[in-house]
């Protein structure tokens, strides 16, 4: 029985699961990413490793892994699983409980750092912590009880005083640098897909222009207040807005024109045709091969935005992206269902930028920094690598939870065409599946879905109690 919060997150690994696993056969745990491999102390607030800010993030980021290296000095989120005990027990518990009693004990000494866009970043590093601590407490089995109670309250009621410490006025988020046009702007990638090159990677200027050829889509209207990419939302417990963009090469007026045809096809699923193999003679329904299918050139953006809580203690979405996922379709296959691994990647093109505090604050590329085509990483695959923790199995028997990040995003997108957008098949999704549709909406109204299912999330609720104490 798997837990609420994690259930579509879990729909979403039956498809991709075993794929994933094959994947990472070739792969051991020991290594993620290159930025990984050097850094023997944190200076991503200050110049000096001691300072309270780098010893608070390496308390809560930095894991020590297999043979010894330090991982995740950098990583967007932290290295934490369902069933991590670190941070819980032992020295690790002691020490950033430590590290945070230093913290608060400095505010508003000459050490607190005033910078607005590296308190909105420490803010939301905490909450992300503060978000894993609550899980277990709100989606526990029936009759189990939560480990490290005491140990845990602890961790929660000096993360909550710390993220209070952090909070910003809304005027002050809304004008934290937009770092996705940092990155255009510093003319560090490419800025349109060339086909000649297909690896090569880009980054549109236009993917946030309201009126350009990028259209931000909705699902269908009976499901109005869900948030479009609802698995990768509830992973991550609402504290990242996810918007998914499409753009046909005609532009927006193309664009438009299918989404209204895909939206209105009048029955998108067909009865399964029995194989001899079948054991069950149940009919299964499936998406039907005659689905409208969008042309080759076409485009799709999954952004991440990063939530804030302003001095209020309400949410509020940034302008700060956290990653931005490309595919681009140079082939449609005839039969949509057809996989063959060795084909995905011929098919379409795909790319993936993430963040890096370091480089954020350095003013270089707006943080953004390209996901290497054979990189290795734990954080990005926790979102389909389960609960166990890969720092603390007995030895021999390491979950594979490293595996290379392009390769398994290709493997949950293998389909053919707009069988392969899961914001429309919504094969993740817990709703009913009898209404599939894409519909066009604005930026604004689904950072709000977003911002109206975190306030309804016990972690929120946790947050909001401990803070008005």
């Amino acid at each position: 029985m798997f837990p609420t919060m994690f259930k579509s997150a879990y729909s979403h690994i039956c498809v991709c699961l075993l794929i994933s696993i094959v994947l990472a056969m070739n792969y051991s745990p020991g290594s993620t990413t290159a930025q990984e491999k050097h850094t023997p102390g944190v200076t991503i607030y200050d110049s000096k490793t001691d300072h309270p800010w780098n010893r608070l993030h390496r308390a809560l980021f930095v894991r020590t892994g297999l043979k010894g290296e330090e991982l995740g000095h950098d990583e967007i989120d932290p290295l934490l699983w369902p069933e991590t005990k670190h941070l819980l027990t032992g020295r690790s518990h002691e020490d950033v409980l430590r590290s945070l009693d230093d913290f608060l004990k400095h505010d508003g000494s000459a050490e607190q750092i005033r910078d607005p866009l590296k308190r909105a970043i420490l803010q939301h590093d905490l909450l992300s912590v503060f978000d894993w601590s609550a899980f277990l407490y709100n989606n526990r089995p029936s009759g189990t009880t939560v480990e490290n109670p005491a140990p845990r309250q602890a961790l929660q009621k000096r993360l909550a005083q710390a993220i209070h410490r952090l909070t910003l006025t809304s005027a002050t988020i809304q004008a934290l640098p937009d770092n996705y046009a940092m990155a255009i702007k510093s003319k560090a990638f490419r800025t349109a897909f060339d086909p000649d090159r297909a690896g090569q990677p880009f980054l549109p200027p236009d993917l946030f222009d309201p009126e350009g050829p990028w259209v931000c889509v909705r699902g269908p209207a009976d499901f109005p207040n869900g948030p479009i990419a609802s698995a990768h939302t509830t992973f991550f417990s609402g504290r990242s807005v996810f918007l998914v963009f499409m753009r046909l090469p005609g532009g927006r007026k193309e664009t438009l024109a299918y989404l209204d045809k895909l939206s209105n096809f009048p029955s998108p699923w067909a009865i399964r045709k029995r194989k001899p193999s079948d054991l069950s003679r149940m009919e299964l329904l499936e998406l039907t091969p005659d689905l409208p299918q969008f042309p080759v050139g076409t485009q799709v953006a999954l952004v991440r935005q990063m939530v804030l809580i302003n001095e209020a203690g309400e949410l509020v979405a940034s302008r700060l992206t956290e990653s931005i996922q490309l595919r681009v379709y140079r082939r449609i296959r005839t039969d949509p269902h057809e996989f063959q691994e060795s084909e995905v990647r011929k098919n379409q093109s795909f790319f993936e930028f993430d963040l890096r505090r370091r480089d954020l604050f350095a003013g270089k590329n707006g943080g953004l920094r390209l996901v290497g085509d054979e990189e290795q990483a734990y954080t990005s695959l926790q979102f389909i690598t389960g609960w166990a923790d890969p720092f603390e199995a007995p030895k021999g028997e390491q979950p594979r939870h490293l595996m290379p990040v392009m390769k398994t995003c290709s493997a949950c997108h293998s389909d053919s065409g707009i069988y392969s957008v899961n914001s429309y098949t919504q094969r993740s999704s817990e709703r009913q599946k009898s209404d599939l549709a894409l519909w066009p909406t604005t930026l604004e109204d689904e950072q709000q879905k977003v911002l109206k299912w975190k306030q309804k999330q016990y972690d929120w609720g946790l947050l909001r109690g401990l803070t008005a104490r």
